[in-house]
């Protein structure tokens, strides 16, 4: 009985000692998992590419620690995004993101680069951070070839319309009416909603045009400042050999990027 009185004695003093400690660590386990996350940096990648005309441009941005927060590229001339996450927001199928899933990068990729794509991007991280920027300046060397140049009087005159889709009230919206091949360079018009628009300074709309004899091609650039609901709907370019295209627009009154 001495003996069995002695063992109870040593294993209740044994497991008393034990228990601050496992407390101890359970705690310290638990103050390791509430510990903050470092906060999203961006890795080394170049800050300048060069392209030629026609090529695939791409723009590198990679990220560690990016958590629940996403990545948005722009051009520095424009508020509006050109990709957030994975999704495109601008009508121009050349543009797209390249990631894989549980990778840093995000890569901004452009089919077929032009050279008023030229220019400098920004790669963002979502936070009201603004130092979370990155900027990479494209640029875009153009090639003259005379095959080009014939090709292009001898090819069926096309017009299309790329830039801005959705717009917050208050930025700019950007459309570009890009009118190609035939004999002669046109003029084009632009509509909105069935009226033709005309620059306008007292309500910040502006038209102009970049026209290149050497490759029968003329882009005619519409820019309206500082959106407002009205500014919403169909914009119709058209040149003077009547081709028609048409792009919609909506002015969105919500928060910036």
């Amino acid at each position: 009985m001495i003996f069995y009185a002695c063992l109870t004695t040593l294993f209740v003093a044994v497991l008393t000692q034990d228990i601050p400690s496992r407390r101890r660590k359970t705690w310290d386990t638990s103050e390791d998992e509430t510990s903050p996350l470092p906060p999203p940096s961006f890795r080394p990648t170049p800050d300048r590419v060069t392209f030629k005309e026609g090529q695939m441009a791409k723009l590198e941005c990679s990220v560690d620690h990016i958590g629940t927060k996403q990545v948005i590229w722009r051009r520095k001339s424009d508020p509006n995004p050109l990709t957030i996450g994975r999704r495109t927001f601008v009508d121009d199928e050349r543009v797209s993101v390249q990631h894989v899933p549980l990778e840093p990068d995000w890569h901004l990729l452009i089919k077929q680069v032009r050279f008023d794509d030229a220019g400098e991007y920004e790669c963002q991280i979502s936070s009201v951070d603004r130092q979370l920027r990155k900027p990479v300046q494209l640029t875009v060397k153009r090639e003259w070839h005379l095959f080009k140049t014939i090709s292009n009087v001898f090819s069926s005159p096309e017009i299309k319309i790329t830039g801005t889709t959705f717009v917050d009230q208050g930025h700019k919206i950007k459309l570009v009416c890009n009118a190609t091949g035939g004999a002669q360079v046109d003029e084009i018009d632009w509509f909105r909603n069935g009226q033709k628009l005309v620059s306008d300074n007292n309500r910040k709309v502006s038209i102009h045009k970049r026209v290149s004899l050497m490759e029968m091609k003329i882009d005619s650039i519409l820019e309206v400042e500082e959106a407002d609901m009205d500014d919403a709907g169909i914009y119709v370019c058209r040149t003077s050999g009547l081709l028609i295209d048409s792009k919609r627009v909506d002015v969105l009154n919500g928060t910036h990027f």
